[in-house]
């Protein structure tokens, strides 16, 4: 048996990114509404490389997550609007990761929910999946060091019903993963 490798370069030049299943996505940094994929060549399993591009999806992306298994891509979008009432709307798109148009087994392909408002704070997000459940945890920290807030919500993406929110005021929560579509585990610091 004869192996005969060729070495392939990925450069990340976005300043969003994800690997799962097989597939790296990346934003353009010149770009921020444009995703582009490649699906990663595995010799030993003969699977082919492939790459493709997500022109404009209509919005700045703050972030996004994908299930080539599900053919879902998720974005994050988080609205101009001024906030009210400390809290701002962050929209939840729920789209096919190879055609860019709204998911096919997605009752309401764009989810409205509302979050704390980043004021100042850093804003990041952790978003996963399992089975037909999206989980998305929203971590507000602070510039100085002190614990934040974060936000986890629950969805079933195929139905848009929240099924678990949690909210936490200087949280020791630092993480979380689906245990299985029923169970979450909590990482508590």
């Amino acid at each position: 048996m004869s192996f005969s490798p060729k070495v392939e370069t990925v450069m990340l030049t976005g300043n969003l990114w994800e690997l799962y299943g097989g597939v790296l996505g990346l934003s353009e940094r010149e770009k921020p509404s444009t995703l582009v994929f490649r699906k990663l060549r595995g010799i030993a399993r003969g699977v082919e490389g492939k790459q493709w591009t997500i022109e404009d999806v209509g919005f700045p992306i703050r972030d996004f997550k994908m299930d080539p298994s599900q053919d879902l891509l998720v974005m994050l979008e988080l609205l101009p609007e001024p906030p009210v009432g400390g809290f701002a709307p962050c929209r939840i798109h729920i789209r096919s990761l190879t055609g860019n148009e709204a998911h096919p087994f997605a009752r309401n392909p764009v989810i409205v929910t509302s979050i704390q408002a980043p004021n100042n704070d850093v804003l990041a997000f952790n978003i996963q999946f399992c089975g037909d459940r999206l989980g998305i945890m929203f971590e507000y920290s602070p510039a100085d060091d002190r614990r934040g807030d974060m936000d986890i919500i629950v969805y079933n993406w195929r139905t848009a019903t929240v099924l678990f929110r949690m909210y936490g005021i200087n949280s020791p929560i630092e993480a979380y993963t689906f245990l299985s579509e029923e169970h979450i585990l909590l990482g508590i610091a």
